[in-house]
């Protein structure tokens, strides 16, 4: 579940880290990404730095559209990527990594309606509830993400942590009421990447990508409602070797979130 308070950070759910250790070597970028919690502390997330040119939008945030199917498109008019992570991967690998996975941390992932409204007849969450990010994941992060649910499903603080850094569920508070209904979640935000490069155990390199998202929830507290502003700043270890349609598979991510009222 998603107590709503103050920061909370994470842990780093990787197999770099869980399964061997991992290097990497940072060149990111600067831009105005959304204030969040403290940032990842783990010493397998290389820190980013304010050297080089930016990678992705450097001011501001990026703008998004809606296409003519009803989904959004967060990229639009996307700068393009530079230094010495996109000459490794590829400008527009890196690109369509970002557009990615900030399409999968603010539709697929931290706003899920079927999670975010707790349940009120008493039946538990189920693993396969939380399946649907794992088309997202490595195998091996797939296995580690089914453990941590499980392990916080039966009251493991730092395995709901993990969890909810990936997707928060059952918001709850005292006085707190969320219900499923249009405009739930509204003004969503990505901001701009910070790149560096990694590897992982068995060698492979990994593109390191870090931003922050934002959205605003319609909520109910003591009667009223309200909005519930909620920040995130994730670090994603990615790898080429997904399928067509999602080319880039998480092998690793740290998260840290925190949920304001607006007054």
């Amino acid at each position: 579940m998603m107590k709503i308070n103050g920061p909370t950070t994470g842990l780093l759910l990787t197999a770099t880290v869980l399964l061997s250790g991992c290097s990497g070597q940072s060149d990111a970028t600067v831009g105005a990404a959304p204030a969040s919690s403290a940032a990842p502390t783990s010493s397998a997330a290389p820190a980013s730095t304010t050297t080089g040119a930016p990678a992705i939008p450097s001011s501001g945030l990026p703008t998004a559209s809606t296409r003519a199917d009803g989904t959004v498109d967060y990229c639009v008019d996307q700068a393009p990527a530079t230094g010495p992570t996109a000459d490794q991967f590829g400008a527009a690998n890196v690109e369509a990594a970002y557009c990615e996975m900030v399409t999968f941390t603010l539709d697929e992932s931290s706003f899920i309606t079927s999670l975010l409204v707790p349940r009120r007849d008493g039946t538990p969450r189920q693993l396969n509830e939380f399946s649907s990010v794992k088309r997202y994941m490595t195998p091996t992060v797939q296995k580690l993400w089914d453990e941590q649910v499980t392990a916080a499903l039966n009251g493991d603080e730092e395995a709901l942590k993990n969890v909810n850094s990936v997707t928060f569920y059952d918001f709850e508070g005292e006085g707190i009421a969320v219900t499923a209904e249009p405009g739930l979640v509204t003004n969503k935000k990505a901001g701009p990447a910070s790149l560096s490069s990694g590897t992982g155990p068995d060698g492979a390199a990994q593109l390191v990508m870090s931003f922050a998202v934002e959205a605003d929830l319609r909520i109910t507290r003591d009667g009223q409602p309200t909005v519930l502003h909620a920040e995130k700043e994730i670090t994603y270890r990615l790898v080429p070797t997904g399928p067509a349609d999602l080319p880039w598979l998480i092998d690793g991510f740290q998260g840290t979130f925190k949920t304001t009222f607006v007054e």
